[in-house]
């Protein structure tokens, strides 16, 4: 994940802009396209996070105006957006916490027995408000990188004919039938066991699992 948590820290999370202003644009893609540069892995590779410190910084998008903040990588797959800072006492983020905190003035009105909890009441929900965060789902992650235009791609070191940001995701997953898959030997007392490829699917099926899940876990 660390990879497309760094490109998600340099998009807007609602234009999907890199969330660089257009001067230092400009300068940064005059250096990405430098013949050195070009040609040194190591360089691309150092000018890139130079790109992703910069954005990290960029509180306001500067081509649709939204808020964006820091992108991190909680538990074990979940990408969350901290859009306001707990941190940060400017008027803005008073304003915009106060409208999050009113958007949800019916659900924390609820008695208990209201929720799919039944022990849950709405008390309990305003507690966690403050503590809310932007949550990355992968279908929006899918959809934010699918949005970046190509003008933005040498940016990010990458190309719309080679590879664009979305052929990081894995969407699909060959399965071999079982048949075709070779067995392990083991000790003969046992038999046979499970091949390699067997036991990996197992486990990619059982965090599925997991994560689908999580969500509805107390």
């Amino acid at each position: 994940l660390k990879p497309v948590v760094a490109l998600l820290q340099t998009i807007c999370k609602d234009c999907a802009r890199v969330l660089l202003p257009q001067p230092e644009r400009t300068k940064m893609l005059r250096a990405l396209s430098h013949p050195m540069t070009r040609g040194d892995s190591v360089r691309m590779g150092a000018a890139f996070k130079r790109v992703v410190e910069r954005c990290k910084k960029v509180r306001e998008c500067p081509y649709c105006g939204a808020r964006n903040g820091l992108v991190r990588k909680v538990g074990f797959a979940r990408i969350v957006h901290e859009k306001i800072p707990p941190k940060e006492n400017s008027d803005r983020a008073h304003r915009e916490r106060d409208t999050f905190v009113s958007s949800f003035e019916h659900a924390t009105g609820q008695p208990k027995g209201a929720f799919e909890n039944p022990v849950l009441a709405g008390s309990d929900v305003a507690e966690l408000l403050p503590k809310a965060q932007d949550d990355l789902t992968p279908l929006r992650v899918k959809a934010l990188l699918r949005a970046i235009v190509p003008a933005d791609l040498p940016l990010l070191d990458m190309s719309a004919t080679h590879g664009r940001p979305e052929a990081l995701l894995v969407e699909r997953l060959l399965v071999p039938p079982v048949p075709i898959r070779p067995s392990v030997m083991a000790d003969p007392s046992v038999g046979s066991n499970e091949d390699d490829l067997t036991v990996k699917l197992s486990q990619i099926i059982t965090v599925n699992n997991a994560i689908r899940c999580a969500p509805s876990s107390p």
